[in-house]
């Protein structure tokens, strides 16, 4: 059981190095050392171990576990830097694209041929840029810095070159918010306005919310009526941070454009 968590574990555990080396120690080398032969198949998600002297046992069992696997092509190993860089934990994702970076760096030449070889760019780079945008999002302070390392590794790339497949056998369908789509709306919407940093955040999540029930006629106590089933679907803890804007009067701001003669901003 502790194998697909053993990323997470070895990038939490790394903080505390400093503050209690020992007992750090003792889980590394109980993971990597004791049960190297239970564990050593997720030891590939394991994108570095901090170089200190505690865990110089731990750092050469590892690199002796990954000498005796097939060694990967460039291409496999950024295609394994990106499983981790789309990681749902932050510090996953910081390791990952350190290790990714680090990569680039070292097989520039490489690269390179990734980009400017053909007309169109390696599927790989485009795999690589979509995954940096994709998280990049609310990403702060190192993660940032390293997402922006990463594109600025990759260098100025004409979108037009990028390889992007569009599934055309799909016919478009008009996006249409019914009663199947609300549940997970609301639920989605209860969560935002939990984690939201800022009133102004908190004041859209309430706006919206107070629309949708509103649409859905949450509030009939008709057991019939759509509106009750879908409420009804919601658990307790949901419905007790929805309720509220059964009663709330937020309303959108209609700002006129038209006084503005020119630019917002002028530089």
């Amino acid at each position: 059981y502790l194998g697909p968590l053993l990323s997470q574990i070895v990038v939490t555990l790394s903080s505390f190095v400093e503050v209690c080396p020992e007992a750090v120690t003792d889980v590394f080398e109980y993971l990597i050392i004791k049960n190297g032969a239970t564990l050593g198949s997720f030891f590939n998600d394991i994108y570095s171990i901090p170089d200190v002297p505690v865990l110089a046992s731990v750092n050469a069992a590892l690199r002796e576990h990954l000498k005796q696997t097939e060694n990967p092509t460039l291409m496999q190993m950024l295609m394994h830097a990106l499983k981790g860089v789309c990681h749902e934990r932050g510090e996953v994702r910081l390791h990952a694209l350190k290790y990714l970076n680090k990569l680039m760096e070292s097989n520039i030449p490489q690269m390179q041929k990734y980009t400017v070889g053909s007309e169109t760019v390696d599927p790989v780079i485009t795999e690589i840029i979509t995954s940096v945008f994709k998280t990049l999002r609310g990403s702060t302070g190192e993660l940032r810095e390293e997402y922006g390392k990463c594109i600025g590794i990759l260098g100025a790339i004409d979108p037009g070159r990028l390889y992007l497949p569009v599934n055309s056998s799909k016919p478009v369908k008009h996006f249409e918010v019914n009663s199947d789509f609300a549940k997970p709306l609301l639920n989605e919407l209860a969560r935002a306005y939990l984690a939201g940093k800022t009133t102004q955040s908190q004041d859209c999540c309430s706006f919206a919310i107070q629309e949708v029930l509103k649409n859905f006629d949450c509030a009939n106590t008709d057991p019939q009526s759509v509106g009750r089933k879908i409420w009804l679907t919601l658990t307790g803890d949901t419905q007790e941070i929805l309720l509220p804007h059964f009663s709330s009067c937020y309303s959108a701001s209609n700002i006129s454009m038209e006084r503005y003669s020119g630019p917002i901003f002028n530089p």
